[in-house]
């Protein structure tokens, strides 16, 4: 359509108000279709866990990273998280997070030049009288990053930024398998269990 544009003169485009307006307009009409088609790929901003149904209301034990985010995640999806487990139809548990760096890569004169992150989280779910629904499982992500040691505290922040994306990314594993877990409960005759 643009190119029409340009290569028809019209009294309108030619104008400077016309042109401005024509401009204007065809450039929040691409950038509403770009929205669109991202929005649509199931692409999502880091920090967003909107594509998931709200759930029944959850108790979330465990005050790590992982049990933080996982709390923040549940709200940011319209599922009520509560303190009280006689509210919750749901209690997810956080039994343990753990996360490590090892070298993975050594130069020639002994020095680290990439390390691995590590980041295990183990969880259940139970109801709100303490009857298991899954028994206690693990998720864990991990990251390699390169290293420079004459930059060590940029280093520094890229570890600690690559340490709060696999959180995210361990809650958002998570959130699948509770999602899973309560279409279990709503249709115990759903074939499969949560991965």
């Amino acid at each position: 359509m643009l190119k029409v544009i340009a290569h028809h003169p019209s009294p309108i485009t030619h104008h400077p108000v016309g042109y401005a307006v024509c401009k204007g307009v065809a450039g929040w009409l691409f950038l509403a279709t770009l929205v669109l088609l991202i929005a649509g790929c199931g692409f999502h901003l880091r920090g967003s866990q909107g594509d998931f149904a709200a759930l029944p209301p959850v108790l979330v034990k465990g005050d790590g990273a992982a049990g933080a985010e996982l709390k923040r995640a549940l709200r940011s999806g319209g599922t009520s998280v509560v303190e009280d487990a006689a509210q919750a139809r749901l209690v997810v548990t956080i039994v343990n997070e753990r996360r490590d760096r090892r070298a993975s890569a050594v130069g020639s004169a002994g020095r680290v030049q990439e390390y691995e992150l590590n980041y295990v989280v183990r969880f259940r779910v139970n109801d709100p009288a303490g009857a298991e629904l899954s028994p206690e499982q693990s998720v864990a992500v991990q990251r390699v990053y390169s290293f420079d040691s004459t930059d060590v505290n940029a280093k520094s922040n890229e570890e600690d930024d690559l340490y709060r994306g696999m959180v995210f990314d361990v809650v958002r594993q998570i959130l699948i398998r509770v999602q899973a877990i309560n279409s279990t409960l709503h249709d115990p005759g759903a074939a499969g269990t949560a991965p």
